[in-house]
């Protein structure tokens, strides 16, 4: 964490809002992984706000699933849906196949199963299965087949 807090630093000095905010996205992911996700929600915020201001859109919907998937580990269920729903949403409208893919793969592997909500998972996965990006995609459909069969 040192290393990535110095990379920040550094980011800001030299005035790359970009990797600034890049380097908070690996902050907040590499919090997540120690299971420190209400702290984690941080640095992922302060890097949706700086793609928002420098215009990145598929990193902002990287930045909006990290959010969401912290929040779903806190227990904050109906905000971490929204922010799912946020990052797929803008993935569509960009047309980034990860950015509908990753929040679609962790609602279903983590929001429904901390939920108990399966009925809409298995629909939920049916809606995935009909996008373009998931028809299109080897490897998205199996994935979601995979998703769908350990519901």
């Amino acid at each position: 964490m040192r290393l990535l807090e110095q990379a920040v630093t550094l980011s800001r000095e030299v005035g790359d809002r970009r990797l600034e905010g890049t380097n908070l996205r690996r902050m907040a992911t590499n919090l997540s992984f120690m299971d420190r996700h209400a702290e984690a929600i941080v640095p992922a915020r302060q890097s949706l706000e700086l793609y928002r201001e420098i215009g990145d859109r598929g990193s902002e919907c990287h930045s909006l699933n990290i959010i969401a998937l912290c929040l779903d580990s806190i227990g904050k269920h109906d905000e971490a849906r929204d922010y799912f729903e946020q990052a797929m949403a803008l993935g569509e409208e960009i047309e980034l196949a990860l950015g509908i893919y990753y929040p679609a793969f962790n609602m279903l592997e983590s929001h429904f199963p901390r939920t108990g909500e399966l009925e809409q998972a298995l629909s939920f996965a049916d809606e995935q299965a009909q996008r373009p990006q998931f028809i299109s995609n080897a490897f998205m459909r199996l994935n979601l087949l995979e998703m769908k069969g350990n519901i």
